[in-house]
C-alpha cells in the first residue's frame, strides 16, 4: 500500500513538473562596474570560471545586445541563429553610430562603450564566420566616424552650392 501511494505521488509530481514552463536561461545586462555589482562572491572571486559556471546554469551576463545574442546562440543555436546574430550586430553598429553622432556631449565616455561593443562584435564575428556568412562591418572609432561624416557633409555642401549656382542660376542667354 505504501509503495502504491509513493508511485501515485511520484506520478502526480511528474505531471506538475511537465506542466510548468521551463526557463532555458536568464539574461542580465551588466551596467555597473564589476566591483559595484551585487553578488555573494567578492569581485576577486568572480573570474572567467565563475561566469562560465553561471552560464552553464543558464544565467547569461552580457554588456550589449550583441553579447546577449552571441551568448544565446552559444547556449542553443535554435534560440537565435547565426543570421540573427549578424542582424543584431549590424543594427547595433548602426544604432551606436547614430547615437554617437547625435549626442557628442558624452565625450570620452563613448570610449568604454565602444570597447565593450567591440569585444561583443568580435565574438559575433566568430559566430558569423563559423556559419560562413559575410563578415560583419567593423565599428568605427568615434574620431573616424566624425571625420567621415564631416567629409560627407563637406561634399554634400559643395554639391548643394554647385546645384544652387549652376543649375538654378538664370541662364544668361535667356536674359534680355
Amino acid at each position: 500500500m505504501l509503495e502504491e501511494q509513493e508511485r501515485e505521488q511520484a506520478a502526480a509530481t511528474s505531471d506538475v513538473d511537465e506542466a510548468l514552463p521551463k526557463i532555458l536561461c536568464a539574461l542580465i545586462h551588466e551596467v555597473l562596474p564589476e566591483e559595484a555589482t551585487l553578488a555573494r562572491e567578492s569581485p576577486q572571486e568572480r573570474g572567467p570560471k565563475w561566469r562560465e559556471t553561471w552560464q552553464e546554469r543558464g544565467l547569461i551576463l552580457h554588456h550589449s545586445y550583441v553579447g546577449a545574442a552571441v551568448a544565446l546562440h552559444r547556449q542553443d543555436p535554435r534560440l537565435i541563429s547565426a543570421e540573427q546574430v549578424a542582424e543584431v550586430s549590424r543594427r547595433a553598429v548602426d544604432n551606436f553610430d547614430a547615437a554617437r553622432w547625435s549626442d557628442e556631449k558624452w565625450g570620452k565616455r563613448w570610449e568604454s562603450a565602444e570597447d565593450a561593443l567591440r569585444v561583443d562584435l568580435a565574438q559575433a564575428d566568430k559566430v558569423v564566420a563559423a556559419a560562413e556568412l559575410p563578415t560583419l562591418l567593423r565599428l568605427r572609432s568615434r574620431k573616424s566616424l566624425f571625420e567621415e561624416l564631416a567629409c560627407e557633409s563637406s561634399h554634400n555642401l559643395g554639391a548643394f552650392k554647385h546645384y544652387m549656382t549652376e543649375e538654378l542660376a538664370p541662364d544668361a542667354s535667356n536674359m534680355v
